[in-house]
């Protein structure tokens, strides 16, 4: 099911047409990551590191960004198997403790996945990979339907990490409310909210960029701080400067749903 997606991304990516959204490449969500930490993802994909096939997946394909969690065996492995084949890779489903954490960003690690969610969390006494990158992180990406992640504490995570940026991690954006089949389960989508058939794990979002931007503006971001969390830090992070927005561009996104990024997911 992975390389299948894998093989989709790259045909969408080598076939776009004319005023579509370039496809820079899929994210590796899964299967390299934590069972106790599965978010919505099918845990049957799920499985421990396997560095070769890392590196098989990431030179057939193009894999811009890929989540790993460090704490599974062979999990650095992977990490690295991944860095040295230009991806991008962040810490996600993971229960990783802050000491694991900070030994995967000398095994390649750079960022963290959708941040707060399916992670260890913020406890005083017991810090996992959201206290890390809050004290740590210099990129990180975050969910921003404010569904995910309560306004407060993207504003929190704003203030602490100095190139956080946003994600949409779109599941069933524009599609009418209803029952859905997506990533080997049975999604449920009512007005902002996607779950799975339980009702209570998110499933992605129903938002485009352009909903982050209004969501970011509407909890007190400047239009500059919310075009730059909703574009061009993305780039930057991607190391794809040629794809940054001038001001002119960024001042439109509050009538225009283009946000100069576009990239795809490949969920485990």
């Amino acid at each position: 099911m992975i390389e299948s997606s894998l093989s989709a991304i790259a045909s969408v990516a080598a076939d776009r047409r004319s005023g579509e959204a370039v496809v820079l490449g899929a994210h590796l969500e899964g299967p390299f990551v934590n069972p106790r930490k599965p978010g919505a993802m099918d845990v049957v994909f799920i499985r421990e590191g396997d560095p070769e096939l890392a590196k098989k997946w990431a030179e057939r394909f193009n894999i811009a960004v890929a989540t790993v969690a460090p704490e599974i065996p062979k999990g650095y492995e992977v990490m690295e198997a991944l860095a040295k084949r230009g991806c991008r890779v962040q810490i996600g489903h993971s229960i990783a403790t802050p000491s694991v954490a900070e030994e995967a960003f000398h095994h390649g690690c750079c960022g963290f996945t959708h941040l707060f969610n399916a992670m260890s969390a913020m406890e005083h006494r017991s810090p996992g990979v959201a206290a890390y990158a809050l004290a740590r992180a210099r990129f990180a990406e975050i969910i921003c339907d404010l569904l995910h992640v309560d306004a407060t504490v993207v504003l929190a995570a704003w203030r602490a990490i100095p190139r956080l940026y946003a994600i949409t991690d779109a599941s069933a954006a524009g599609m009418p409310d209803g029952n859905y089949q997506w990533g080997g389960h049975r999604i449920i989508k009512k007005g902002q909210r996607i779950t799975l058939e339980n009702g209570t794990t998110l499933a992605g979002s129903a938002i485009t960029m352009l909903d982050a931007f209004r969501n970011l503006i509407a909890i007190g971001l400047s239009l500059d701080q919310a075009s730059e969390m909703t574009s061009a830090r993305q780039t930057e992070y991607l190391g794809l400067a040629g794809f940054r927005p001038d001001r002119a561009r960024r001042s439109s996104l509050s009538r225009s749903a283009g946000s100069g990024f576009g990239a795809a997911r490949c969920l485990g």
